[in-house]
């Protein structure tokens, strides 16, 4: 039901009419394969039938970022659960429990939050910031999501700070690729992570997300054993790739085994791939001795 003849945008529907449009489809009792396109989420119905689904391609909302990033709609017939959702400013996530269902299973999901295409008033802004999306989403960790985009936000300030949690936490353990696009974000990660978190984790691509840092703590680099590609761009508060913090020990090595392509450009306050200081008289290089690479010279 995506590019059908629906006249979503018909000015004498009502939103009740478009919302009963919806609500139909769960008098369909064996229905397990769904593709379909919805262009705002207030037309969803309150009790939603989704998360019966064997098998959807759900978008919600005008997704014209698919256009800015280099996000790919996945087209084939296959079993997928991939959801892709644009919220309006102001949209109360924990309101929409039907699509709150969906993140416990999703494999594939693409976020616009609080599109920063629109003027924002900075008051609503300051009272919508959003200190750690993870637990706002999904409190299971995202058991089987393989691939996370979240793109044109201005309130989230971390992807996982949880608050009084004195155990590690688990997260994303099948998490293969993370893009984040045009985001006010101030840090990935704040907290120890266990295993098998980040686990699976080849592909990070970060771009024009302007109050970040760094991209990774030492606590995170220690799970990223198959990290392949590191991609980070237009990010001009961004000093280091690796966090190494003042709890780490001076004499173990930075290891990323696996990486084999890393793209820094446009980066005006990078000053190396960690925060290590270097040697007193010697200038400051891209890699410090301790970081150990896969990349050729």
């Amino acid at each position: 039901m995506r590019n059908t003849l629906i006249q979503w945008e018909d000015k004498e529907q009502t939103r009740q009419s478009k919302i009963a449009l919806l609500s139909d489809l769960k008098h369909l009792n064996q229905l397990t394969t769904l593709d379909i396109q919805i262009p705002n989420v207030s037309y969803l119905p309150k009790n939603l039938f989704f998360d019966k689904l064997y098998s959807y391609k759900i978008v919600i909302g005008d997704l014209r970022s698919f256009v800015e990033t280099d996000f790919k709609m996945p087209e084939k017939y296959e079993t997928l659960k991939f959801l892709a959702v644009q919220l309006e400013n102001g949209s109360d996530i924990h309101s929409l429990k039907g699509i709150k269902m969906l993140f416990e299973e999703v494999e594939i999901l693409f976020l616009e939050l609080n599109s920063v295409h629109e003027k924002h008033n900075s008051v609503h802004e300051a009272h919508n910031i959003v200190h750690d999306l993870f637990y706002r989403l999904n409190l299971k960790g995202f058991p089987y999501l393989k691939h996370l985009w979240i793109v044109n936000n201005s309130t989230i300030q971390s992807l996982i700070h949880p608050k009084d949690r004195q155990h590690p936490e688990k997260a994303f353990p099948k998490l293969e690729s993370l893009c984040l696009y045009n985001l006010k974000m101030n840090e990935i990660c704040s907290c120890k992570l266990s295993e098998p978190s980040f686990g699976k984790l080849k592909v990070i691509k970060i771009n024009l997300c302007g109050e970040l840092k760094n991209v990774f703590s030492i606590s995170v680099v220690r799970l990223l054993i198959v990290l392949e590609t590191i991609e980070v761009s237009e990010c001009n508060s961004l000093k280091e790739i690796i966090d190494v913090g003042p709890q780490s020990n001076p004499e173990e090595p930075l290891a990323l085994p696996e990486l084999c392509y890393l793209k820094l450009q446009s980066l005006s306050e990078f000053i190396g791939f960690d925060a290590i200081p270097p040697i007193e008289g010697e200038e400051r290089k891209l890699f410090h001795e301790k970081v150990c690479l896969k990349l050729s010279s």
